[in-house]
């Protein structure tokens, strides 16, 4: 079996591909990826490494501070470019499996902050759009039968060991890093404001299984959402304090407005029921991830 992944140079997706070659049926696994020079808005590069893939994990994606920098240059990557892999994949004698990597960014604000598989998608801003309309994008794939294709909206990941550009719920991983080093850390966000996550084992479980299932375990939208564990820059230095012992470095509040203000609207606590019928629910807790991360700072002990 082919296998295609598109952002491969990415974290998630670099620890995707090395859950993958665990696979013995795996028999090709293509990387996709702008740090390679390659472009998802060149089609013929597009249908060239789409050919002949069985699976296709779509994980390539502009996001956060790029997005909002080069709001059109991130519309033609993410919904050109995407609409570019999904017409490759139709073009496929057989239908390949499509897996969208989406986020929990696609919801609003809700009255208590909970979302399941039943709440709209009313989330704003060019990455929570963009992410929304590839799903739109995705389920009329899945629709055509041209494309066994399916989204799954993922929270934030943690640990993420390594951060290019400033974050906004990603600083809980940024956090952890700290407190490891005994760093003294400024959180941008009130210390016990609450976000919802998931740890990275689980994050590519969910995106395996994701690829193993029947599509119409998704529903009609072809959607489903990894259900979530809460945090807070609080309980996340708690939970470094019992993996990694006493530590120097402090941890002060400077809390950026703009930054408050947009994590307001995200969910605090995400459920799914079409994540849970694939075995989905939660099975950690912060104490374990961050332990993970202690055992293993890249990540990529995932089986």
């Amino acid at each position: 079996m082919r296998v295609l992944v598109t952002g491969s140079e990415g974290f998630l997706a670099a620890r995707l591909i090395r859950a993958l070659r665990a696979d013995p049926r795996v028999t090709e696994i293509r990387g996709f990826d702008a740090a390679q020079g390659r472009d998802l808005r060149d089609r013929e590069s597009v249908a060239a490494a789409a050919a002949g893939c069985a699976r296709i994990y779509h994980l390539a994606f502009v996001t956060g501070a790029r997005a909002m920098r080069d709001w059109a240059g991130a519309l033609e990557t993410n919904i050109a470019g995407t609409a570019n892999l999904l017409a490759a994949a139709a073009r496929e004698p057989q239908p390949p499996v499509f897996v969208f990597a989406s986020a929990i960014a696609v919801y609003g604000p809700t009255p208590d902050g909970i979302v399941d598989d039943d709440t709209p998608a009313t989330g704003a801003g060019p990455y929570a759009a963009a992410k929304r309309a590839v799903e739109i994008l995705v389920a009329d794939a899945a629709r055509s039968g041209r494309v066994d294709a399916r989204s799954i909206r993922l929270p934030t990941t943690l640990v993420r060991p390594a951060r290019v550009e400033p974050t906004t719920a990603g600083f809980l991983s940024d956090l952890v890093v700290a407190r490891a080093a005994g760093r003294d850390f400024a959180a941008h966000l009130p210390l016990d404001t609450p976000i919802a996550v998931a740890g990275v084992k689980r994050a590519i479980r969910a995106l395996v299984t994701c690829g193993e299932a029947p599509g119409d375990a998704f529903g009609q939208e072809r959607v489903a959402a990894l259900p979530t564990i809460p945090a807070n820059a609080r309980s996340v230095a708690e939970a470094c304090a019992r993996a990694f012992g006493p530590r120097p470095g402090a941890l002060v509040e400077r809390v950026d407005p703009r930054v408050q203000a947009l994590v307001a609207t995200w969910p605090r606590q995400v459920r799914s029921a079409r994540a849970s019928a694939l075995g989905l629910d939660p099975d950690e807790t912060l104490d374990e991830i961050v332990r993970r991360y202690r055992d293993d700072p890249e990540g990529f002990q995932i089986p």
